[in-house]
């Protein structure tokens, strides 16, 4: 049988949720391209902060404008993301940085497929079709940002 997918309210939290997510993204790693030594992973952190902020932009108006939904207000679907946001920020060095940054991004994308999954294909399309392309983004910069990691690890820096 198939399901209802996610209510207006389910969607709301979601797409709230993934702008919060995609706009703190935009912020720290914009941030850490200023304290960042190695030109790679220095170009590869202000790229995926424009792409990250480019992501937010593309949710942004898809979420429900209701007088039930404030599309002002952005909030973490829960407290365990504003945990993983924080050991983000609070990490110092750049294999840290690199760490916590592929341990969000793996969260986000877990969290992006279950709300893909449960959407519904007609009405829910416009968002599963951003969602795809946020998808495709953040899977390639994690494996990016993985090769990244390798390579620094190996010069101790």
């Amino acid at each position: 049988m198939a399901t209802a997918g996610l209510t207006i309210d389910d969607t709301a939290r979601f797409l709230s949720h993934a702008t919060w997510l995609e706009r703190r993204l935009f912020e720290v790693l914009g941030g850490w391209v200023s304290d960042t030594t190695d030109p790679a992973i220095k170009l590869a952190l202000a790229r995926h902060s424009r792409l990250h902020a480019e992501h937010g932009a593309v949710l942004e108006p898809l979420r429900p404008d209701t007088r039930d939904h404030d599309v002002a207000q952005r909030a973490p679907l829960d407290a365990r993301w504003r945990t993983l946001v924080s050991k983000m920020l609070a990490a110092s060095t750049t294999a840290a940085r690199l760490e916590r940054l592929i341990e969000v991004l793996t969260g986000a994308i877990t969290c992006y497929e279950q709300a893909r999954g449960a959407m519904r294909a007609v009405r829910d399309a416009p968002v599963q079709r951003a969602l795809a392309v946020v998808l495709a983004d953040e899977q390639a910069e994690v494996a990016e940002l993985e090769a990244l990691r390798r390579i620094d690890a190996g010069t101790g820096r």
